[in-house]
């Protein structure tokens, strides 16, 4: 006897001790209810047709409307946590998220949902869930405690995708009260379907692949339910066992589903749907205990089998780059990609491209690898050639009655080469802790600040002459955030900066000649006219800190990322200043795949 009959056997044994009750009582005993009519189960599911995933797909197509007034939000991460929402009809919904299922805290969401069209049931309860797509690692559950039951023979649990297709979701078999296991965020259903409803939802393939396989699968898991609810499983010698039924499905969504997703694999898109699919298909057998689990399905380099379909893991090696290793395939095409967005359309999704592997290899017990993470992932070197900027920093600030002078105008300008992440991932989790902790002293990058231009126009009673420029320094950190957002939310560059040493001559004015400056001037009346973002650590530095809000961040694709220009006057003073923060991303060399020349 295989595990996975051993599991069913003892699922049913529970289901069994769940439909009894015990206890006793003192008071005497009511008068019996009439009994109800008994419930004829269903007959088994049939075994899956030979050329079922062959078919073009035939998706059933609905949409929902959700009550937003009921929506559960919560902040969930890697220790797990729980959410509950009720719904207008007050059915009830908890959703379990165990330890290890999530890589990073993120923030969901669960809505009632008020009604739906083109569903093929009769009713149900069901919930939304956000943020769409979210990926779990591990099953987490969701338990529907419902304003009415629905009769044993009709319980059906389903799912739709984002694009509303809808498959037939997993359920908990060994329990009696309705529950999904949720492997990936969408639209869930407790929902009251016949039999023949069920099985004509088991013939509309959705698009998806992950989702064919679930669909049929759970098609057949949603049927063994019923009838162990109702005390007929195992009754039927002529029902195919379900290792037969699963490893029947499982073969034939290899050839015609999952070879042909990787083979066809050429994007990291394209390598994420595959994984995403393999884990699917290895989370149902590890439910059902057909499975030990680990990561031999993902990393498998030793040319072993997939699921025991014959010939397999040969395909694999022979198809798939790193001796058919899965994990180390997309991984390594998705970093690709990444450099390649980020050099070609100015894009940063590196960061979260890098930090989500390190999160995904512990959650799924992948060892770092010292012959391929250095040499084909390479994160310091990546992260070091995309994140790199120009500041362009140009000013003029005009001084009217200052000493000296009518008028004083003096103008700067500075072009600073910043690294962002000059010491790679290392760098990357030190800024993530600095935020942690409210900390902005960062490293900063020093450039001069050169005194292109300073004209003086001097009393009405005297001359000016030897006039005099003199440069600063600009020390500057940027960065902007969120740091793992694809585009630039929002920007902050803070300008740390050195004095300027204008000064001139005038003579005249029954003083003789007078000597003015060196003083800072540029750099003094910059700072007055940023009194409210100004900051000064006495004796070591004094400057500003710039914020940049969406309309100073261009979102059109191009290298510049951030521009602020502003004029301002006040007190005698008037300035005209632009800063522009373009994007100069180095090339990254890529290394050829092993095999490969």
């Amino acid at each position: 006897m295989n595990r996975t009959t051993r599991l069913v056997l003892g699922i049913g044994a529970a289901a069994g001790v769940l439909a009894a009750c015990g206890g006793s009582t003192d008071a005497p005993a009511p008068a019996p209810a009439p009994a109800p009519a008994p419930i004829t189960p269903p007959p088994p599911a049939a075994a899956t047709p030979a050329d079922f995933f062959a078919r073009p797909a035939s998706p059933a197509l609905v949409t929902s409307t959700v009550d937003d007034t009921r929506t559960a939000r919560g902040t969930i991460g890697r220790a797990g946590g729980t959410l509950s929402a009720t719904g207008a009809d007050g059915t009830r919904y908890t959703f379990v998220v165990p330890a290890g299922a999530l890589a990073d805290e993120v923030e969901i969401s669960m809505t009632p949902i008020v009604s739906t069209t083109g569903a093929p049931w009769t009713r149900a309860a069901g919930a939304r869930f956000a943020p769409a797509g979210l990926q779990l690692f591990q099953y987490a559950t969701l338990a529907i405690d419902p304003a009415a039951d629905i009769p044993l023979d009709r319980q059906v649990m389903m799912g739709a995708s984002d694009q509303g297709e809808l498959f037939v979701a997993t359920p908990d078999v060994a329990s009696r009260a309705p529950r999904i296991k949720v492997l990936h965020f969408t639209d869930y259903w407790y929902a009251d379907m016949t039999p023949e409803q069920l099985n004509a939802q088991r013939l509309r393939i959705p698009t998806a692949a992950a989702l064919q396989i679930e669909n049929e699968v759970n098609a057949v898991l949603n049927n063994l339910r019923q009838r162990m609810l109702l005390g007929a499983a195992g009754d039927d010698s002529s029902a195919p066992a379900l290792p037969d039924l699963l490893g029947n499905a499982t073969r034939q969504w290899w050839e015609y589903v999952l070879k042909p997703r990787i083979a066809g694999a050429r994007a990291c898109q394209d390598w994420k749907a595959v994984i995403a699919a393999v884990l699917s298909v290895e989370r149902q057998r590890q439910l059902l205990g057909a499975s030990e689990g680990g990561t031999d399905v993902l990393s498998n380099t030793t040319g072993a089998d997939l699921w025991g379909i014959a010939g397999s893991g040969a395909w694999l090696q022979a198809n798939v780059p790193f001796q058919g290793n899965l994990a180390r395939a997309a991984i390594f095409q998705c970093a690709k990609d990444s450099s390649e967005r980020c050099t070609t359309r100015h894009l940063f999704d590196l960061v979260d491209t890098a930090l989500a592997w390190e999160r995904q290899k512990q959650l799924l017990g992948i060892p770092d690898d010292p012959a391929f993470d250095p040499v084909y992932l390479n994160w310091d070197q990546r992260l070091d050639a995309c994140y790199r900027f120009r500041v362009e920093f140009d000013s003029s600030v005009t001084l009217f009655g200052t000493p000296g002078a009518r008028e004083a105008t003096t103008t700067v300008s500075a072009q600073v080469n910043h690294r962002m992440f000059p010491g790679g991932l290392g760098d990357v989790f030190a800024y993530l802790n600095r935020q942690l902790q409210g900390d902005d002293n960062v490293p900063a990058t020093t450039a001069a600040l050169t005194n292109t231009e300073l004209s003086v126009t001097g009393p009405s009673c005297g001359t000016v002459s030897n006039v005099a420029r003199g440069g600063g320094s600009l020390r500057l950190d940027f960065f902007f955030g969120p740091i793992r957002s694809v585009r630039p939310e929002s920007a902050r560059l803070k300008l740390r900066l050195g004095d300027t040493s204008e000064s001139w001559t005038v003579t005249g004015c029954g003083l003789g000649s007078v000597r003015y400056g060196p003083k800072p001037l540029w750099t003094d009346a910059f700072l007055a006219l940023h009194a409210a973002e100004m900051f000064e650590r006495p004796g070591i530095e004094r400057g500003v800190d710039l914020q940049f809000g969406r309309p100073e961040l261009p979102l059109n694709g191009g290298d510049v990322i951030a521009l602020k220009a502003w004029q301002r006057t006040a007190g005698g003073l008037s300035e005209n200043t632009t800063l522009r923060v373009v994007h100069t991303p180095q090339p990254f060399a890529e290394p050829a795949l092993p095999g490969t020349p």
